[in-house]
């Protein structure tokens, strides 16, 4: 397959390969970071002109990658919410990068110092590299994971950057090729600055094949390898800027040390290679593995150091496998090294670009096999059994890649795979929980939450969302220690205290209730929600005249604030104290409530309004409609609000004057 006809049908049927392992990636949803990023993100409208912050809202994972960014922000415009564009975009990437592969290793192995051998056959070489690089599952974790768009997208941009300085070495005229790598480069740090060590990896391949040292390269190109050098200029003035990626792992991980990462990576590269050889075990996000005993790291570190060792003293002695094991290290070194990543300890799609060095050692080894076999008069044979074993190769890995892909089909499904495979990763058990939410299942829900808190005591959130969930199905001493423990972890959290003061109003520990939301208010006085609860303990401590005060003051300051105006009309409405029940001003606070209605809360608007029929004396509409308030609580798993239309119901049942329906 040497001719330019030839190697254009190769890359199509690169292509529709790829489709094909890909074509059930459409249906994939959007999952964990997904969410944040793309689902909820208030940044990527309008396409134009750009914001401050570059379609990216701050703190979050595209914060610091303009470019990716703006990639997500063009689906967005043509595609709003639906993932099937997205993962279009993702998988077009994915393709052009495996077309950028192809084109690499062509060019390595035209160089002087490659093998006469692979040279001979370097079409099919690069072509099997290419489609077996690009069918691996473990690339479903860069492509499928729709938002890790940015490592495929820098990989692209990355290959192609490496094809024009790998063509400028025996180029007549270098400056064109170098000038394009090192616009592509420019390109590449707005996606992920770990592009950064694109140079160090094209000097380590112009040694490996081509120049054969250091010093040789170096004085036949040194201006090539400074043009190159100085895009680490702009990757430093970016950073420096403010516009490097920031992300924050504060409450997440706080026992992680520059040593415990250290360890976390010899047993994340282990699985990796592992990963590699039997994809048994593709995940996207493997919680918080840090391994303790000795026996869990030390040899996987060991492993780790010799391999580095053989390709460092390879690479001394000009060895192209030295050379090529030495590129695969300097890709992973900025996500796998001494710089600690503490939201993301281990990740696959860190192995987007690095997967191509042992792919590729291994089809070059297999090709040098056949060719020496060929020399000693066998070729047919070994041909026939090389490309037998292609095939079947990439036959199993598109099978592996559609059955990776399947698992994106919804969130549930992904994360019962993640806690089947890993039982231990306490945020896939509390992502398996917030899909289970999603999808109404309220009790599994629940179980799955109090499983990740178990594994992960000292995460808040893993508290404080599963407290959330008790209380609102009425298991308030749970609810109760849960927000307590989460509390204790952050003193100063503002949504733990406030919920925490809820489930004790709900107990009907009025008194405590008090005493913890007397901070929240002292820190925060102009905070809606916190007046909004500091009415709900003076109404229940009977002083509603305070309360009917601090609700107006909490409607002042936030206008919007539904809690507030529920809190006004039952106060309003069912207020011991008569000169603060007034049920005219109660009906007029709840007809500019549902104007419109916000569909989210319809029990609640149900419940008021029967509330303000059984107020006004028409008892037969309060039940009717309380009745119908009490269907709805029950058909959304609400039981707490449940539980309160059921008592009111009992009121309205014995011709009782609705009082005190404030709690």
């Amino acid at each position: 397959m040497e001719s330019a006809g030839r190697r254009w049908i190769g890359l199509a049927l690169l292509a529709l390969l790829v489709a094909a392992a890909y074509a059930n990636s459409f249906s994939g949803a959007f999952v964990l970071d997904d969410g944040p990023n793309i689902v909820a993100s208030t940044k990527l409208a309008p396409l134009w002109p750009p914001t401050a912050d570059l379609w990216a809202d701050p703190g979050r994972g595209l914060s610091g990658r303009p470019l990716a960014a703006f990639s997500f922000a063009v689906d967005h415009a043509l595609h709003g919410l639906d993932p099937r564009g997205y993962h279009a975009t993702n998988l077009a990437i994915h393709v052009l990068a495996a077309w950028a592969l192809f084109a690499v290793v062509r060019e390595l192995l035209g160089l002087a110092r490659a093998s006469e051998r692979l040279r001979a056959v370097r079409d099919a070489v690069a072509l099997a590299i290419a489609a077996l690089w690009a069918l691996h599952p473990l690339q479903t974790t860069a492509v499928t994971y729709v938002v890790q768009r940015c490592e495929s997208l820098m990989g692209l941009l990355f290959l192609v950057a490496l094809l024009g300085a790998l063509r400028s070495l025996r180029a007549r005229r270098r400056g064109p090729w170098i000038a394009f790598s090192v616009a592509c480069m420019a390109l590449g740090a707005l996606v992920k600055e770990s592009i950064a060590v694109l140079p160090l990896v094209v000097l380590v391949l112009d040694v490996g094949f081509e120049s054969g040292s250091i010093g040789a390269a170096w004085r036949a190109r040194k201006r090539s390898y400074l043009a190159l050098a100085a895009v680490w200029l702009w990757i430093a003035g970016w950073v420096f800027l403010g516009g490097a990626h920031r992300a924050s792992a504060a409450g997440m991980l706080p026992e992680l040390t520059w040593w415990a990462w250290l360890r976390s990576q010899a047993a994340a590269l282990a699985h990796y290679a592992r990963v590699t050889v039997w994809p048994d075990a593709v995940l996207i996000d493997y919680g918080w593995p840090i391994p303790s005993e000795l026996v869990d790291w030390l040899p996987a570190g060991l492993a780790v150091i010799a391999a580095l060792a053989f390709a460092v003293l390879g690479f001394a002695r000009g060895s192209r496998i030295g050379a090529s094991l030495l590129a695969g290290f300097l890709l992973l070194a900025p996500t796998s090294s001494v710089m600690p990543i503490p939201f993301e300890l281990w990740a696959l799609h860190r192995m987007y670009l690095p997967l191509a060095v042992p792919v590729g050692l291994a089809v070059a080894a297999v090709a040098l096999g056949v060719e020496r076999a060929a020399e000693a008069g066998r070729s047919r044979l070994a041909r026939g059994v090389a490309v037998g074993g292609v095939l079947a190769l990439l036959a199993l890995a598109g099978a592996a890649t559609r059955r990776a892909n399947a698992r994106f089909e919804s969130p549930e499904r992904l994360w019962r795979a993640h806690v089947a495979s890993r039982p231990e990763n306490d945020r896939a058990w509390f992502q398996l929980a917030e899909a289970l939410r999603a999808n109404g299942d309220a009790p599994g829900a629940l179980a799955a939450y109090r499983k990740a808190a178990l594994l992960h005591p000292t995460y808040p959130l893993g508290l404080n969302t599963p407290a959330t969930l008790e209380l609102a199905l009425g298991a308030l001493d749970a609810a109760i220690l849960h927000y307590e423990l989460a509390c204790r972890l952050m003193p100063d959290a503002v949504l733990e205290r406030a919920n925490l003061v809820e489930a004790l109003l709900a107990r009907g520990d009025v008194e405590r209730a008090g005493r913890e939301l007397a901070p929240l208010v002292g820190r925060s006085p102009n905070d809606a929600p916190a007046q909004r609860l500091s009415a709900r303990v003076l109404a229940r401590s009977a002083r509603e005249a305070e309360a009917l005060a601090a609700l107006q003051f909490a409607l002042k300051l936030d206008p919007r604030d539904f809690g507030a105006f529920e809190t006004l009309v039952l106060l309003r409405a069912t207020a011991e104290d008569s000169a603060v029940r007034d049920v005219a001003a109660a009906q007029r606070f709840l007809d500019d409530l549902r104007a419109p209605p916000p569909p989210s809360r319809a029990a609640e608007l149900a419940r008021l309004a029967a509330v303000a029929a059984a107020a006004a004396g028409r008892v037969v509409e309060a039940q009717r409609l309380g009745r119908g308030a009490l269907e709805r609580a029950r058909r959304e798993g609400r039981t707490q609000l449940a539980v309160a239309i059921e008592r009111e119901l009992g009121v309205y049942a014995r011709r009782e004057a609705p009082r005190a329906f404030v709690r």
